[in-house]
C-alpha cells in the first residue's frame, strides 16, 4: 500500500469528523457557536493552569469578554422567537417551548457551565441566582420602580445578571451601554423569548419583589474553565 493511498484513505476517514465539505455548510450555526465556545474554554483552561497569578487575571479577564460577546451574539439571539410554556423544556432554539427557568438554565449550559438544567430550573429565582452570583453582588428590591432597578445595574457595570422577579426569572444585558431584559415572557399576544427595554410593559417593570444578581464573576469562570459543578444546595 503506497504513501500516496494513505494519505487519500487518512483524509476520507477523517473527513467527516473534521467540519470539511458538505458536513460545514449543513452544520448548525447555534451547535458551532457553543463547540467554538467549548474550544476555547479548553485552551483558556491548560492555558490558566500554567499561568502566573497574573497572567490567570489576564485569562479571566479575556474570558468573560468572550462569554459576553457569546452570550449578546450568539447565543441569545438564537433563542428570541421561541415560544413561551409554563412547562417547556426544550433544548433546541425555535423549536418547541421554552419556561423562563429552563430559559436561564439551557442558556447556561450551552455556554459551557456544568450543572443539572432541570433543577436549576425548577428553583425559585433567588435560588438560582444564589448559584451563579457573588452574595456581595446580590440586591433584593422592594415595591421599588423599575428606574432604580435599571440605575442599579448600570452602576454596578457591564456584564449579565439574572433577575429573580415574583413569579419570573431572566437575564438582564449590560452591554455596549444599553440595558436589556431577556427573557422567555410569559406576557401575551407574543409568549415567546425576546429581548425588550427594561422599562414598559413587562414581568420585571411590573415586579413588586426583585433580586438581582450580576454573574460572570472570576470565582464563576474559574469553576467554567475547571469543568465544576454547579449545583443547587439542599
Amino acid at each position: 500500500m503506497t504513501k500516496h493511498f494513505l494519505r487519500i484513505l487518512l483524509l476520507f476517514v477523517l473527513l467527516p469528523f473534521t467540519g470539511c465539505g458538505q458536513v460545514v455548510s449543513d452544520a448548525n450555526p447555534y451547535i458551532q457557536a457553543c463547540e467554538a465556545l467549548e474550544q476555547k474554554r479548553n485552551d483558556w483552561a491548560a492555558e490558566y493552569l500554567a499561568a502566573s497569578d497574573q497572567k490567570r487575571q489576564s485569562v479571566l479577564d479575556e474570558a468573560r469578554k468572550e462569554l459576553l460577546r457569546f452570550f449578546a451574539e450568539d447565543c441569545f439571539p438564537a433563542w428570541y422567537g421561541t415560544k413561551w410554556d409554563f412547562n417547556g423544556t426544550t433544548e433546541v432554539p425555535g423549536e418547541g417551548e421554552i419556561a423562563c427557568g429552563y430559559f436561564v438554565s439551557t442558556t447556561l449550559q450551552d455556554a459551557g457551565f456544568r450543572m443539572n438544567r432541570y433543577r436549576v430550573a425548577q428553583q425559585a429565582s433567588q435560588k438560582i441566582i444564589e448559584v451563579f452570583s457573588n452574595r456581595d453582588s446580590i440586591m433584593v428590591m422592594v415595591a421599588k420602580p423599575v428606574e432604580e432597578v435599571a440605575t442599579h445595574i448600570r452602576e454596578s457595570g457591564p456584564g449579565i445578571y439574572i433577575v429573580g422577579l415574583d413569579t419570573h426569572v431572566g437575564f438582564v444585558m449590560n452591554h455596549n451601554g444599553e440595558l436589556r431584559f431577556v427573557h422567555s415572557s410569559y406576557y401575551k399576544p407574543d409568549a415567546v423569548v425576546k429581548s425588550e427595554p427594561l422599562v414598559g410593559r413587562n414581568p420585571l417593570a411590573d415586579s413588586n419583589y426583585r433580586v438581582v444578581g450580576k454573574i460572570l464573576s472570576d470565582q464563576m469562570i474559574e469553576k467554567w474553565l475547571s469543568g465544576g459543578e454547579f449545583v443547587i444546595s439542599a
